[in-house]
């Protein structure tokens, strides 16, 4: 077995959060995540991303923690099931999927970068068909807010302790983008 991480974040010495595949298998995979509490690493399944679409993890404490990456979607209307942006928290006990906007219902959404300043101020970023888009959550739950013109893809996000968040990619131009809250 080997696991590939694909995103960690920590907010202590004692709480840091690695989110990946275990791969249990040469055909077989499953989401996880590990959590190291200062001592030990433990491990738990994160079963509502699909294969290839785990995301980026932002930790705010042992008991607030937001995944964000794509799932499977919903056949709608002829169309088949394209991957829709799935969120995840970890309530200090289980993960769980946290209803959220997709801005395509067609599909085709999926979050590649999440940010959380506090419990009730977490952004995400993600991309679908007819280009980025954000969302924000304010403690009770998940809206789509305007993206700035002039982005065509966002690279990653972070936030400081003091609650500015950054979001980083590329611009329509294929410039460098740095955004700030």
């Amino acid at each position: 077995m080997s696991v590939s991480s694909g995103a960690i974040s920590a907010d202590s010495a004692a709480d840091v959060w690695a989110v990946g595949f275990l791969a249990t298998s040469s055909t077989t995979s499953l989401n996880v995540s590990l959590h190291w509490n200062g001592a030990s690493w433990s491990q738990n399944t994160v079963s509502h991303f699909r294969f290839g679409g785990v995301g980026p993890v932002s930790a705010l404490s042992p008991s607030d923690v937001w995944a964000v990456g794509a799932g499977p979607g919903v056949p709608t209307g002829g169309f088949s099931a394209h991957p829709t942006a799935v969120i995840e928290h970890w309530d200090g006990t289980s993960w769980s999927v946290v209803p959220s906007p997709n801005p395509n219902p067609q599909g085709n959404n999926g979050l590649g970068a999440v940010a959380a300043a506090s419990a009730s101020d977490v952004w995400a970023t993600g991309h679908q068909l007819q280009g980025p888009f954000t969302e924000h959550w304010n403690g009770k739950n998940w809206s789509i807010v305007a993206t700035p013109g002039g982005v065509s893809f966002f690279a990653g996000m972070a936030a400081s302790a003091s609650g500015t968040v950054l979001a980083v990619g590329k611009g329509t131009d294929n410039s460098a983008i740095i955004l700030s809250n």
